[in-house]
């Protein structure tokens, strides 16, 4: 699952059977997901487990440029539900 919105993206890494979830962690370090997504990924990289779902959260902090960033902010003051 990926979403982007104000500046950052989410990503989550969902393990295809519970008991591989210990070999995550290793394989997906944040150094290491940082080093792979360095384009977008212009930041810190924040990683999160997700109890109960067997699924490592990350957090791309800088992904967006300043264009979508500016838009989300006017889109925030404009829109009564929060889209950022």
């Amino acid at each position: 699952m990926l979403v982007a919105r104000c500046g950052a993206i989410a990503i989550r890494v969902i393990a295809r059977r519970p008991e591989y979830l210990p070999q995550l962690p290793a394989q997906l370090a944040p150094e290491r997901l940082r080093t792979y997504l360095a384009h977008p990924a212009q930041g810190q990289v924040e990683r999160f487990e997700a109890p109960g779902l067997h699924a490592l959260d990350f957090v791309l902090r800088g992904a967006l440029g300043a264009a979508e960033f500016a838009a989300c902010a006017r889109t925030r003051r404009a829109s009564p539900s929060p889209r950022c």
